[in-house]
């Protein structure tokens, strides 16, 4: 009796599913529920968020509503990488299917989504970010600064 062997996805079979339709994911989906598992670095929808495929985003939230609150070995969620991104509109729709949980969900590095959108100059992000409910304006990581001492650094 053999039996099968669990093999994450690469890279290259998460971007040919981002690459295709909404159903044909939904279809790999139905046939390998693994196949949103995504690499040990990202999760499918880490990588349709950072191309900016709301509509992907949206398919996997439906497929796993889980997969919003997953995380990579860094402990970034959809969330952070949608504010590193400075993907505002998925920020919205994330905190929206959320119901505003997670939005000052901690990396290992101790970085909100507001820390990390600080930190590249995405201020639109950041506003965001607390219309949505955030309050990590006076939360430090762990190197000790707040969002708003990444803002600063960005104008000097």
């Amino acid at each position: 009796m053999s039996c099968a062997v669990y093999k994450k996805p690469t890279m290259s079979t998460m971007k040919r599913l981002l690459g295709e339709d909404v159903r044909a994911l939904e279809v790999a989906y139905e046939r390998d529920p693994h196949v949103l598992d995504g690499t040990e670095t990202y999760h499918v929808v880490h990588t349709a968020v950072m191309n900016d495929n709301r509509e992907m985003v949206r398919a996997l939230f439906r497929l796993d509503p889980a997969c919003l609150h997953r995380t990579n070995g860094d402990g970034w969620s959809a969330l952070h990488f949608a504010a590193y991104n400075n993907r505002v509109e998925l920020i919205r729709m994330i905190c929206a299917e959320m119901d505003g949980s997670g939005v000052d969900a901690l990396t290992a590095r101790s970085r909100t989504p507001m820390h990390l959108a600080a930190m590249s100059a995405h201020f639109e992000a950041v506003a965001m970010l607390r219309r949505m409910g955030s309050k990590a304006d006076a939360m430090r990581d762990a190197g000790g600064k707040t969002p708003a001492d990444y803002q600063q650094s960005a104008f000097m």
